[in-house]
């Protein structure tokens, strides 16, 4: 059985979706879709697939059984319902979107439509990460009661400067927490620790069954078992605009 996958975005993530659909048997990428039309068909030339820039003929596009969304984060809600109510299957890019509403009619819509919505957290594949699970899991640990966290990445000023959505409100929203740190708020879950804090101090969690993040530096972030929701009141990057 064939797997047929349609991409969304034309930016570097799409490409590292397009090179892993490829290394997987029984997968062929259908279709991709952006908005630039020289990056979508160098795609479509290296990893296969018909070029879009109509995203609407892209989701009416067969065979394609689902979507994998490399788009701006505030777009994610929006183009994977409108792939839910075409019956197509939705893995997004991590957030499922940049406020809590808007993810959660993402949720609604693909329960509505009987189709999967997952979100990329490769992080929790990661030989290490499954390890520490594993051992969690079997008790070797004991009970976990803490877990720290730290995010040790930079992101130079051309990062945000050089694009188009990174860095602004409108389809960022949060800057380094749910741009880069939510892989890391996203292995919480796999600690069952009671409690797991974050460095810097921007961010800490207390948590019995599901997390809740403190209001600091007026982000106002929540989390369950069922994934990474966040709504933001101010930015947290100086980049911000």
């Amino acid at each position: 059985m064939t797997i047929h996958v349609g991409l969304i975005g034309g930016g570097n993530i799409t490409e590292t979706h397009a090179r892993a659909a490829r290394a997987l048997p029984g997968v062929e990428i259908s279709a991709i879709y952006g908005t630039n039309a020289q990056k979508v068909g160098r795609l479509c030339r290296d990893y296969g697939g018909a070029p879009y820039s109509d995203f609407t003929q892209f989701l009416n596009h067969r065979p394609m059984d689902l979507v994998a969304s490399g788009s701006p984060s505030g777009l994610h809600a929006e183009q994977g319902i409108a792939a839910a109510r075409c019956g197509l299957h939705v893995l997004t890019e991590k957030p499922i979107d940049i406020t809590t509403e808007r993810a959660d009619a993402l949720i609604a819509e693909a329960d509505k439509a009987g189709v999967k919505l997952g979100v990329f957290f490769q992080d929790r594949c990661k030989p290490d990460i499954q390890r520490l699970k594993k051992a969690v899991d079997a008790g070797a640990l004991g009970r976990p009661i803490l877990a720290d966290a730290r995010v040790k990445w930079f992101r130079p000023p051309d990062y945000y400067s050089g694009s188009r959505w990174r860095g602004t409100y409108a389809l960022d929203g949060g800057g380094a927490l749910i741009n880069q740190a939510v892989h890391t708020v996203g292995l919480g879950p796999l600690s069952r620790a009671g409690t797991l804090t974050f460095s810097p101090s921007f961010l800490a969690i207390r948590c019995d069954s599901a997390f809740s993040f403190a209001d600091m530096n007026g982000l106002r972030p929540t989390a369950d078992a069922n994934g990474f929701r966040a709504t933001n009141r101010n930015p947290v990057c100086p980049c911000f605009r």
